[in-house]
């Protein structure tokens, strides 16, 4: 599935994405790089997942690790704490579950956390 870039003035072609997707978030995390996030496969059988990958204009599609719910049609967004950029992804529309996660990529080996529930009927936060 074919990307565009775009620019102040101008649209250019992207890269393929590494698979047909749709619903999914995209997220820049650094002047050459940006992450992309869930979203629902293209095809036959429409399947949310949870896979991440980064895009670097360098070095093309690199695997990400995977979100630990499946989600899609979410926000996703960065935060710093403590000096620490964090990224943030949320439920979702249609998505398995109802829970926040987030990543910080400054660890050697980035993994999901779980943050809090959001219960869909209330908007109210569960502490888990």
């Amino acid at each position: 599935m074919r990307t565009e870039i775009l620019s102040e003035t101008q649209v250019f072609p992207g890269p393929d994405l590494p698979y047909p997707v749709r619903g999914h978030c995209i997220l820049k995390v650094s002047e050459e790089t940006v992450l992309i996030t869930g979203g629902a496969t293209i095809g036959l059988a429409k399947t949310n997942n949870r896979q991440t990958w980064f895009y670097n204009a360098f070095s093309n599609w690199t695997r990400g690790p995977d979100m630990i719910e499946s989600r899609e049609r979410h926000g996703c967004s960065s935060f710093w704490l403590n000096g620490v950029e964090i990224i943030a992804v949320s439920p979702g529309y249609g998505s398995s579950g109802t829970g926040i996660e987030f990543l910080n990529l400054n660890q050697e080996n980035p993994q999901w956390i779980q943050g809090n529930y959001i219960s869909p009927m209330s908007n109210q936060i569960i502490n888990q």
